[in-house]
């Protein structure tokens, strides 16, 4: 598992569809640098789902052309041309740098959940307008269609199927994402113990601890491979495997590089 950014800025710029289409372009975005040089070929293949032996069609790539336009519009992703040799000649490429400004975190994971992307763009959009460093939406319908752009209807209609699926649960007070491992909080202990070794590993001239190394290496996969990302940062920073009671039985954290 791993988590791409995506600003909080798109509450109110971006359709559900334009949504899904900036994830599927975070998916394929370099998280330190937060630029991506996916083709639209690429992209369109993220977006309709499509596997590895299904044909691109040029209706599809015309429709993630739309949605970059909306991104880069809205001033989300920055496009840049590049000019590449290539055996045949000369051709243009797009390089993608995504803005990460109030950012929040997406799972990858979202991208295989069971429902439409038009779902997955709503979540995200709900996600978009929760409380800073929680998964809590303390917006009312009336206040949620004056921000989203949507319809009262449209809104509880999403709101309503994502309910079912089991994705978020209304409180008293505005409505809770509680799918949490698709949407990771942060500014917490993770946030805090990645803050810590950050910096210690930009101290000059210092032997780092292996498990500091570990943790570089890791980084250069955008933590792909860990499955406890909190736990694997309490062992680089400690040094020793974190152990955990889980009914009563105590279990040795290992770390999958």
């Amino acid at each position: 598992m791993y988590f791409v950014r995506m600003t909080d800025k798109i509450k109110d710029k971006l359709s559900v569809y334009d949504t899904y289409a900036y994830y599927c372009l975070a998916l394929c975005t370099d998280f330190n640098k937060m630029v991506s040089n996916a083709t639209q070929e690429t992209l369109a293949r993220y977006y309709f789902h499509l596997n590895k032996d299904e044909p691109v069609k040029d209706s599809q790539c015309k429709e993630i052309k739309k949605h970059l336009d909306i991104l880069e519009t809205n001033k989300f992703i920055k496009v840049d041309k590049i000019r590449i040799k290539g055996e045949y000649g000369y051709f243009n490429k797009n390089k993608y740098t995504l803005t990460n400004e109030h950012f929040f975190a997406v799972s990858n994971k979202l991208y295989d959940e069971p429902i439409s992307k038009e779902l997955k763009g709503f979540l995200i959009l709900l996600k978009s307008i929760a409380i800073n460093t929680t998964n809590k939406v303390q917006y009312s319908l009336s206040e949620m269609e004056l921000v989203l752009k949507y319809s009262r209807r449209q809104i509880s209609k999403y709101i309503e199927e994502l309910k079912d699926r089991g994705y978020i649960k209304q409180e008293t007070k505005g409505i809770s994402i509680i799918r949490e491992e698709l949407f990771p909080v942060f500014g917490t202990k993770i946030d805090m113990y990645m803050k810590r070794i950050e910096e210690i590993i930009q101290y000059p001239n210092f032997q780092l601890p292996k498990s500091y190394q570990q943790y570089i290496e890791a980084k250069k996969n955008n933590f792909k491979d860990i499955r406890d990302m909190e736990s694997f940062l309490r062992y680089v920073i400690v040094g020793i495997p974190y152990k955990t009671k889980k009914e009563n039985i105590k279990q040795s954290y290992t770390i999958t590089l």
